[in-house]
């Protein structure tokens, strides 16, 4: 197996970080430091990081309904739940899992006042995987809004894009389609495989239509619906299940570079 895919899966680091690591010299394979991340490793080899081994460990992904009101990160702030927290305090949990918990981490953050889907995960080439925007992992939402006078008009201008008066990134979303309209809302559904800190409630609030409430119903081809998990609970994910998460789709059309001139 490559030395950082290795390393990945036992520090729990992510794919890029543990090539970093491996190409600072921090890492010792049986004793020898290595430099490059592609060398083969058998894996019952002793690895260390910064002097402190790395042994191999059962990997563990947990999909969780987040509420809103709860932080996407392992640290908690003051008034506010974090996912573990949430894990840790609901009934599912027992000894074993709780001991594990510690060393999962959120592949991919939603922010404190949406909710949906999220998945926690020790294990780093996963992680890696998911939130990537080079592997296309599309994550789908479910935005609710005010009625708009035109919601096709709307679909169409938040595929195109507008540029964010204060950061100058250009803002879009893959997909989007009208899912439900009602006299006095609408839900839309939106797709992103690559998302910015709070793009959906910034593009549609340049828009004109600011977002209500956002749901995350699906990564890749892993959906909330097939979980059948309410606010709050989460299960272990088997392995055929991690699997559709991994589902690549046909490549989206590549985004405009990240800043954009005035």
């Amino acid at each position: 197996m490559r030395l950082n895919k290795l390393l990945a899966n036992r520090s729990g680091l992510s794919r890029r970080a543990a090539d970093a690591a491996i190409q600072a010299g921090r890492v010792e394979v049986d004793g020898v430091v290595q430099s490059n991340p592609a060398t083969e490793t058998p894996e019952a080899a002793r690895i260390e990081l910064d002097g402190k081994r790395q042994a191999a460990r059962q990997l563990l992904t947990i999909a969780l309904n987040k509420p809103r009101g709860v932080v996407s990160t392992t640290a908690s702030f003051p008034g506010q739940q974090s996912v573990l927290e949430v894990i840790a305090a609901s009934r599912q949990a027992n000894k074993d899992t709780l001991k594990t918990i510690v060393d999962l981490a959120p592949a991919g953050r939603l922010d404190s006042a949406s909710r949906g889907l999220v998945i926690l995960t020790n294990d780093g080439e996963l992680q890696n995987i998911i939130t990537h925007p080079k592997n296309n992992i599309v994550k789908k939402y479910e935005l609710f809004l005010k009625s708009y006078p035109d919601l096709t008009a709307l679909c169409l201008a938040a595929c195109s894009g507008v540029a964010d008066k204060e950061t100058k990134e250009h803002l879009r979303v893959d997909r989007c389609s009208v899912k439900r309209r009602e006299d006095e809302a609408a839900v839309l559904q939106v797709e992103l495989h690559q998302g910015r800190k709070h793009e959906l409630r910034r593009l549609f609030r340049a828009l004109g239509a600011p977002l209500l409430d956002v749901n995350r119903i699906a990564i890749g081809h892993l959906s909330l619906g097939a979980l059948h998990l309410q606010p709050g609970q989460w299960t272990i994910l088997t392995v055929s299940q991690i699997k559709l998460l991994t589902v690549t789709p046909p490549a989206y059309p590549p985004r405009r570079s990240k800043k954009v001139r005035p």
